[in-house]
């Protein structure tokens, strides 16, 4: 595959992604994060695969709506990549609603069934 391919292909993964959080579809999330992947949340808090996925699952976490504000960047070298996206995300979690601009970056890595994310991070950005 050639350079541009694998970011077209990663590119296309993101919004994947994206797309399943509008969702909150939880058995497209579960497709597309690795077993071992691990989010950094903006107050610095480790949740595992299993507990991003239960917030949704359980009606904890609800997203409305996530937007881009800026286009996602990508980055592939062999068979790892790195994707980083500002989006704006209004929702509620534990029943109270937000509204809020997060600048995520996803580790990728290539396995038999595509891109997976291997690990996320989370900040918070001013307006």
């Amino acid at each position: 595959m050639s350079a541009q391919g694998a970011i077209d292909e990663l590119l296309a993964a993101e919004h994947r992604l994206q797309a399943a959080h509008r969702r909150c579809d939880v058995r497209e999330m579960d497709a597309i994060l690795d077993d071992r992947s691990v989010r950094v949340d903006p107050e610095g808090t480790l949740v595992p695969k299993a507990g991003d996925l239960a917030s949704f699952r359980d009606g904890l976490l609800v997203i409305d709506k996530l937007e881009e504000v800026e286009p996602a960047q990508v980055i592939v070298e062999g068979g790892t990549g790195i994707t980083r996206a500002l989006l704006t995300v209004m929702g509620s979690y534990a029943g109270h609603e937000y509204v809020t601009r997060l600048r995520y970056t996803r580790t990728w890595v290539r396995t038999g069934e595509g891109w997976r994310v291997l690990a996320i991070h989370a900040s918070q950005v001013s307006a």
